[in-house]
Order: C-alpha cells, then sequence, then structure tokens
C-alpha cells in the first residue's frame, strides 16, 4: 500500500513538472483530445486506433487533433475560417446564423465531420480525416475567443503586455512579453504553467466527477460556443471589439492576478472539451 501511495505521488508530481512550452494548438488540442481518449469505450477506442494507423502523418489520436492547425495555410486553405466564428458585437446569442454559408465556421464544420463519421458510404480515408478535424474542432469551440469579434480578429488585434506590472516587481517574478487576448487564452496562461500535457490530461480526467460527465455529454455544439461567447464577453476577460480601421489602442496590461482569476476557467474548458469530444466519438464510433 505504501509503494501505491508513493507511485501516486510520484505521477502527481510529474504532471507539475515543466514541459516545453507550446500553444493551445498543440498542449491545449493534446490535453482534449488525450482526455476524450480515456473516455471512449473499448469498441470506439479501437475504431480510433484503426483509423489512425491508416495515416502516415502521425502515430496517436492526440498528435492527430493538431494537424488541422498544420495544413488551414497549405494544402487546406478552404478550412481555415473553420477554426472559428466572428459575431457581432451586440448580438448575444450565438446560432447558426452567425455561420456565413459560403464559408462556413466552427459549427458548420462540426456538422460536416459529424456526418461523414455516420455515413455508412464514407470511405475509411474519409473517416479518417473526419476524425482528426473533429477533435480539432471540440477543442477550439472551447476556446473561448474562437467565438470571437467579427473585429479584432477573435482577440489577435487587442494588444497585451502579458505577466506585466505597473510595479517594479523582480524580473525572477514575471517575464513580460508583448503579445495579444487572443494568444492569452490560447497560450500563454498555458505556457507560464509548463504542464506537461499526457500527465496533466490524465489528472483532470482522473478527478472528474459522475455529476461532471452526466451533465457535459450530449451532441449539440451550439450550447457549447455559446458557453464560450458568455466567457470571451464577461466584463472580467476584458475582451473587446476592436475598430481595425482606427488607432491602436494603448496596450492592457495583464499581470499574474489575470491568470489567477482565469485559470479555473480555462481548465475547465479543457475538461468539457475532453468529455464532449469522448460522448461524441463514442456515440459516433460504435455501431448502435
Amino acid at each position: 500500500m505504501r509503494t501505491l501511495y508513493l507511485a501516486f505521488g510520484v505521477a502527481i508530481t510529474i504532471a507539475l513538472m515543466p514541459s516545453d512550452a507550446k500553444a493551445w494548438r498543440d498542449d491545449g488540442h493534446i490535453i482534449v483530445c488525450h482526455i476524450a481518449l480515456l473516455e471512449l469505450h473499448p469498441a470506439a477506442r479501437a475504431e480510433v486506433a484503426r483509423l489512425i494507423a491508416l495515416d502516415g502523418s502521425t502515430q496517436t489520436f492526440e498528435e492527430a487533433c493538431i494537424w488541422a492547425d498544420d495544413v488551414k495555410y497549405t494544402t487546406h486553405r478552404e478550412t481555415e475560417p473553420w477554426h472559428y466564428m466572428s459575431v457581432a458585437p451586440g448580438d448575444a446569442v450565438v446560432d447558426m446564423e452567425d455561420c456565413p454559408a459560403e464559408r462556413g465556421c466552427l459549427l458548420s464544420a462540426i456538422e460536416l465531420h459529424v456526418g461523414i463519421l455516420t455515413n455508412p458510404g464514407s470511405t475509411d480515408n474519409d473517416k479518417l480525416e473526419a476524425l482528426k478535424y473533429l477533435g480539432h474542432w471540440i477543442g477550439d469551440l472551447h476556446q473561448p475567443l474562437h467565438i470571437g469579434y467579427m473585429t479584432g480578429r477573435g482577440g489577435n488585434d487587442n494588444h497585451v503586455i502579458w505577466q506585466g506590472s505597473a510595479l517594479p516587481v523582480s524580473p525572477f517574478l514575471l517575464n513580460p512579453r508583448e503579445t495579444n487576448m487572443h494568444r492569452v487564452w490560447d497560450h500563454e496562461m498555458l505556457d507560464d504553467l509548463r504542464l506537461q500535457p499526457y500527465h496533466y490530461a490524465t489528472r483532470l480526467w482522473m478527478a472528474l466527477s459522475d455529476e461532471e460527465h452526466s451533465k457535459w455529454g450530449g451532441m449539440d455544439a451550439v450550447p457549447w460556443a455559446q458557453e464560450s461567447r458568455d466567457i470571451g464577453t464577461a466584463i472580467e476577460t476584458q475582451y473587446f471589439p476592436v475598430d481595425p480601421d482606427g488607432p491602436r489602442p494603448e496596450p492592457l496590461v495583464l499581470g499574474p492576478e489575470y491568470l489567477q482569476q482565469h485559470w479555473p476557467t480555462l481548465e475547465s474548458r479543457l475538461k468539457k472539451a475532453g468529455v464532449r469530444l469522448g460522448y461524441m466519438l463514442n456515440q459516433l464510433l460504435v455501431k448502435q
């Protein structure tokens, strides 16, 4: 028993050890997709493994969830608008009317790839690509600033001094750098905690309650987009529309208190995304 406690303690310590800093597009997507993989029933996990084995560019489902970012400006340029939704500043409710039919958006991309995975006529290659996309889309949907304002490019034009301070502070405490609000939520907060993504995802999954599993399941992505919209537009998030033709606003200085305040929200988004993706794949990949 003492050995078991020691091993568990070592596992938790490893989960908090530093790792190479990466973005939500890497670490965040790995965390989401690893939680989802842990959520899968044996038959669904076997189908994921079968499809991933057909992919010549990756060996794991978690790595495959990054692929959509790697190709959006190269071989699959038409998918670039599918990574986000742009909503008018005065529009508090997210729905499919916010999704341009000619370009598409996150919600239409999710519908498309859910359809491919459930279509008996889809080839294995079609299903593989749909699986990789769907894993990525559910992660993007839960990053609040991916449901952003039409102006300001989802916070990319909201300039920020991250980990800055108006007071004289030891440089060993802070690491101020110029960035933007989108990147703060995409990866700056994750970077600063320097978590090992696989261990951290396992730790989050082990702490999930039965209530969280029952509340977070489902197949309707619109309410999940609404959650992100509500977080992004909350006053305390400090995200606002930017006029691209107007003067560049002064950078917003965000110190460690911003990380302390918003980390629980970011962690919750990662957990919800993982559980919801797992639920979807259990429904989509197992023949009823």
